[in-house]
């Protein structure tokens, strides 16, 4: 991994295609919200590249963070979670997979099941 950039990437690639696939206006929010995130241009093929990345590896996204945390600082995981929750609320709802894996993100990062909620109400 070499950073911020590409923990974000990795981690919304996973969350968002939890449910067995990424559809095209998912595809769009993550690449909106790293744009807006990271202030670098990304396209889709990166975005799918990352997700072929992360199922070759295996991992689940808990175990990605647990092994990646390291590399953020304090600020940094702060505005991870806050990239995944921009990106998994983008088709305007969020449901009990969803929700269940925003912790499974969260606790890594060691940010609050609560604050997570806050967090998904303000993008709602």
């Amino acid at each position: 991994m070499q950073g911020f950039n590409d923990v974000l990437l990795r981690t919304m690639a996973l969350v968002i295609s939890s449910n067995g696939k990424m559809t095209d206006p998912e595809v769009v929010a993550v690449c909106e919200v790293y744009q807006r995130m990271t202030g670098d241009p990304i396209d889709d093929a990166a975005v799918l590249e990352h997700l072929r990345q992360a199922i070759v590896a295996g991992a689940d996204v808990r175990s990605f963070l647990q092994r990646h945390c390291a590399e953020l600082d304090v600020g940094e995981r702060a505005r991870l979670i806050e990239g995944v929750i921009s990106g998994a609320c983008a088709s305007g709802r969020i449901d009990r997979w969803q929700d269940w894996l925003l912790a499974e993100v969260a606790e890594p990062l060691g940010v609050s099941h609560d604050d997570v909620h806050a967090m998904v109400r303000a993008h709602l």
